[in-house]
């Protein structure tokens, strides 16, 4: 059986095709697990936001990368570096 990165990416559309497939009946969320491999967990958490609003279709649009750069900051900042000195951003 070929291995598979553990941690893998879904675009907002897709979550929301999911979650808006599974509320009009198209497929069921047993039918979605199977056909997607996906858990059960991580389906709910979709319909949550689904159900909430918060699951948009636009989030793919802005891409997170200034995020993601500040939150890798602020992980590293304090720890030693490769020359013993210790991180200041």
């Amino acid at each position: 059986m070929p291995t598979r990165n553990a941690y893998r990416h879904h675009t907002a559309r897709f979550k929301l095709q999911v979650c808006q497939d599974i509320r009009e009946g198209v497929r069921s969320r047993s039918e979605s697990i199977k056909e997607f491999r996906l858990s059960s967990a991580l389906i709910q958490q979709w319909m949550t936001k689904f159900d909430s609003g918060l699951l948009d279709a636009a989030e793919d649009e802005a891409p997170d990368q200034p995020l993601r750069s500040a939150y890798r900051r602020a992980r590293t900042k304090g720890r030693a570096t490769n020359d013993g000195t210790r991180s200041a951003a």
